[in-house]
């Protein structure tokens, strides 16, 4: 398993701040390295931003950016939590993203002659979403008995009608 690709990039603009700030040597930026992956498999972004401002204290400066930058991608820290991930079985990477992107939009939506507007292809990723999780079923019982309510209520005319 590997951590996510955007992840990574994030990561190593705050390591290349501390490298650089701190002038390390190699081992040193290898010690830093593992320290820093350790601590983003653990899920624990509040151990790396703790370690960032432990080795930059005294860099005001750097340490700014660098926390600007910690703040700014890992601010919501559900998104990391590599270790739940990794012991359910679950991908950290992105490459089951991209490649459902690319199997659902690009050879689905987009094709030789086909042109959308953005609401009409928002409309139809989602149906096709719910085909292929398998919950189209669950999603047409439910705007059925939204519009079973409605015409009982006799707010049919409420409805949006296609023009």
């Amino acid at each position: 398993m590997q951590i996510a690709e955007t992840s990574k990039q994030n990561i190593n603009i705050v390591k290349k701040i501390i490298i650089e700030t701190l002038n390390l040597s190699k081992k040193e930026q290898c010690k830093l390295s593992v320290q820093v992956k350790e601590l983003l498999w653990s899920g624990s972004i509040n151990g790396i931003s703790a370690l960032v401002q432990e080795k930059l204290v005294g860099y005001k400066e750097a340490l700014v950016i660098a926390m600007k930058k910690m703040n700014g991608y890992f601010g919501d820290q559900a998104k990391f939590q590599y270790k739940a991930f990794r012991d359910n079985g679950l991908p950290t990477g992105s490459g089951t993203v991209e490649s459902a992107i690319r199997r659902i939009i690009n050879l689905r939506i987009k094709g030789t002659g086909i042109f959308w507007k953005r609401e009409n292809a928002e409309n139809v990723i989602f149906l096709r979403s719910l085909v292929l999780t398998g919950k189209i079923r669950n999603a047409c019982r439910k705007a059925l008995k939204i519009g079973r309510t409605m015409f009982d209520q006799d707010s049919i005319c409420d409805l949006p009608m296609a023009v």
